[in-house]
């Protein structure tokens, strides 16, 4: 008792980012679904922006002038679309949330929370795919309002529910792995059986590219009795999974299978990519500004007017970053990234190895997923914290490696 509650002091703000971030989408706060997220928006936002003032109390080493340039052309784009209000808006949501998740700034108390929010929120991603069995083995009702294709767990959607199990379960895999821990690959399948319920093709593409990464790494520093260890528990499953359940169809049920074979190969994101590039093709130089797009006009057409403050489906983040803010913005977003693997390539021989599980596996599974979805603009979306958070981690990684090079050469001088 003594331990959890030192652990809820240490990691209160994580833990508080993480209910802000998770209730709504869950079915303990879908209800809030029909009027928006403005009330969470309300906490959520200042929250933030008291973060950041705690982050920047204390010396700041650097200010990443590649996100600024990209936020620099996103406000621009903003202020010259059609809806300048409601775009700038939105990008103000936007900025706040990445002055504290991604790479913005860099100091110590920065990598702190940074380290903090990752880790929990990576563990919540755990618990909301195992408690998603549970429900669906107890019987429990799923959010109705959202239940269409797929497994929705105890979240609001089957293709949040994907990416999210996927997340959880590479995460448990990096620390079986890392920390020599080979039970938890046990909870690891199970939520990697949860993301392949979930029926969502680019979670699951992304989590088994995510999977085979983490134990190609593995199994180049030589831990071959470590894949013994892995399958053991994946062939237990197996058996416990055809004793449990004799009837193959209650199981094949639950994998959804029947969702995947209707979907088969058919191109679900044709419209919306279409779009996107219309929308890129109308101002290909800044884009249409941030939140804006065919699906914001559809939704005031139909009458939600000024009122109207949810999120529509864009279909892609890379395409979304082409449409809001143009050529300058996809080229600013490259460097960014570019700059960031860079630099990781440089000092990865001497980042933490369960570090480097996470950065390569769950990147892999968000860079994978992007390309289907469009959460990267979306500071709601919990999908959306994770990837600017995953390269603010990046970033710390790499500083916290160089910044104790630099001390041990400081060190040797003074020798």
């Amino acid at each position: 008792m003594r331990k959890n509650i030192i652990y809820i002091k240490n990691n209160i703000l994580a833990l508080i980012i993480c209910i802000l971030w998770w209730f709504p989408v869950t079915y303990f706060g879908y209800w809030t679904a029909p009027v928006g997220t403005d009330y969470f928006r309300a906490i959520k936002i200042p929250f933030i922006g008291l973060l950041f003032i705690f982050i920047i109390i204390k010396k700041v080493n650097s200010v990443n002038w590649r996100v600024l340039l990209f936020l620099l052309i996103a406000f621009i784009a903003s202020l010259d679309s059609s809806d300048m209000e409601y775009s700038v808006v939105k990008f103000l949501i936007l900025a706040v949330t990445l002055s504290v998740f991604s790479p913005l700034v860099s100091s110590m108390n920065a990598r702190i929370i940074r380290a903090s929010i990752w880790q929990n929120l990576c563990w919540s991603a755990v618990f909301v795919a195992l408690l998603s069995i549970i429900w669906w083995l107890a019987n429990l009702p799923v959010p109705i309002l959202y239940a269409k294709e797929g497994f929705p767990g105890i979240t609001s959607h089957a293709m949040l529910l994907g990416p999210v199990a996927g997340i959880g379960s590479i995460f448990l895999l990096s620390k079986a792995f890392s920390e020599n821990k080979y039970w938890l690959t046990t909870l690891a399948i199970l939520c990697y059986i949860v993301s392949f319920a979930s029926a969502s093709r680019a979670a699951i593409a992304g989590t088994t590219i995510g999977f085979c990464l983490i134990l190609m790494v593995g199994l180049n520093r030589g831990k071959i009795l470590s894949l013994v260890r892995l399958i053991f528990p994946l062939i237990s499953i197996f058996v416990f999974l055809i004793l449990v359940f004799p009837e193959e169809k209650l199981f094949f049920d639950f994998l959804k299978v029947d969702d995947l074979r209707n979907k088969g190969f058919s191109h679900s994101r044709k419209q919306l990519w279409e779009e996107r590039m219309t929308e890129f093709r109308e101002k290909p130089i800044v884009g249409v500004g941030i939140g804006m797009s065919f699906g914001y006009e559809n939704a005031l057409s139909k009458g939600f007017g000024e009122k109207f403050t949810g999120t529509v489906e864009p279909g892609s983040a890379y395409l979304v970053v082409l449409s809001m803010t143009g050529l300058l913005g996809a080229i600013s977003f490259i460097i960014l990234i570019g700059y960031e693997m860079l630099s990781l390539r440089k000092y990865w021989e001497f980042i933490e190895f369960k570090r480097k599980h996470e950065i390569i596996g769950i990147g892999s599974l968000l860079f994978v997923h992007a390309i289907a979805e469009g959460w990267i603009f979306s500071p709601g979306n919990v999908l959306c914290l994770f990837f600017w958070l995953w390269l603010g981690i990046v970033r710390d990684s790499s500083d916290v490696v160089r910044l104790n090079m630099n001390h041990l050469k400081t060190l040797k001088i003074r020798l």
